[in-house]
């Protein structure tokens, strides 16, 4: 008989990844920030950057490719853009500020970029572009790194690029903001790593394994492929070029040409908000977005599909029922976070069933 999930509550899962993350060296107040981030993740149905990660971020913090406490420094300030240095942090400490000085700089300019070097793991990252649509912006984000994940087209299964995501998220009258949040490969990294922990096949076509032959074997998988094939390669090295160049902290390059300690891990950011207001009417705006909401939900639907859902929705129809619910943690997952707490001495959430 197979193992069933466990299932708990977000609160409890916050709890239990903050404690893991105080263990590792945060501050109390940074890893409640850190966790709030992972179980919003979970809560959204994105386990493969929800808790899963914490075993992968505590290594981070033993070898020093993240900074638990990180001091982030403005570098340049002017009237619509922005530098920061996110000295390792991981993205939930760093980002949403970046984000607000961007909604700040939009106010004022009509648009405001804030570029960051040096980011830890950003996590989801469609929860920092909401945080300008919720304000009636348009918010835009992507990250670039170190490319330990992700194949080039042709070339053999060695990583060659990162699945470099790309976020942006629309505010809708009357409704919650629309939100697309995707990776430039098939799947992200995270999704071939939970599926090494659960011992579940890949799904055909999203990776390669050492020699560059599919594979559906998440042991064997190398690298997962890249979105459209060139068209997410070429987007992987925009989003290189407009975040990791920018701001002179090379990823791709470094990595894949051997120098040393170029394949530490290494993110960049770029958050952008534009006001809508500076191109004509806010709130007319908002009224066309629902009405394209509207006008693609009434489409005909497919033989055998019963709703057409629309960027965001489906993540926000999943936190509605695991905050009813609960969230399910696969037992391979919760097994591995028994081990954790086991080593630091952290108390395991409580279950609910």
């Amino acid at each position: 008989m197979a193992e069933q999930d466990v299932i708990v509550t977000a609160a409890e899962l916050r709890r239990y990844a903050a404690d893991v993350l105080v263990a590792g060296g945060m501050t109390p107040e940074g890893a409640a920030t850190e966790a709030e981030a992972l179980v919003w993740a979970n809560q959204r149905g994105v386990d493969t950057h929800g808790v899963i990660r914490l075993e992968r971020y505590l290594e981070m913090f033993e070898q020093g490719e993240s900074n638990p406490r990180p001091n982030v420094r403005v570098i340049s300030d002017l009237p619509a853009v922005a530098v920061l240095d996110g000295d390792k942090g991981f993205g939930p400490l760093v980002l949403p500020g970046a984000m607000d000085r961007a909604i700040a700089k939009a106010r004022q300019m009509g648009f405001g970029w804030c570029l960051v070097r040096r980011v830890a793991h950003s996590g989801a990252i469609g929860v920092f572009v909401r945080r300008a649509a919720e304000q009636n912006l348009v918010g835009i984000a992507m990250t670039c790194g170190v490319p330990t994940q992700m194949g080039y087209p042709g070339a053999k299964g060695v990583a060659a690029l990162p699945t470099a995501p790309l976020a942006i998220a629309v505010p809708v009258e009357g409704g919650a903001p629309m939100v697309l949040d995707m990776a430039s490969a098939v799947v992200a990294g995270g999704n071939l790593r939970e599926r090494r922990v659960t011992g579940e096949p890949l799904e055909p076509g999203w990776a390669i394994d050492a020699e560059g032959r599919p594979t559906t074997d998440p042991k064997r998988a190398a690298v997962p492929l890249p979105l459209g094939g060139f068209k997410g390669a070429g987007l992987s090295m925009m989003i290189e070029c407009m975040a990791g160049l920018m701001v002179g902290n090379p990823t791709i390059v470094p990595a894949i040409t051997g120098v040393p300690g170029g394949k530490l891990h290494n993110q960049n950011a770029l958050v952008g908000a534009i006001d809508p207001a500076v191109f004509g009417d806010p709130a007319e705006y908002k009224r066309n977005t629902k009405a394209l909401v509207q006008a693609i939900k009434a489409l005909p639907k497919a033989e055998g599909n019963d709703e057409i859902t629309l960027p965001g929705e489906r993540g926000d129809a999943v936190f509605a029922e695991r905050g009813k619910n609960g969230i399910p943690i696969q037992p391979a997952i919760w097994k591995q976070m028994a081990a954790i707490a086991e080593k630091l001495g952290v108390k395991m959430p409580k279950a609910i069933s």
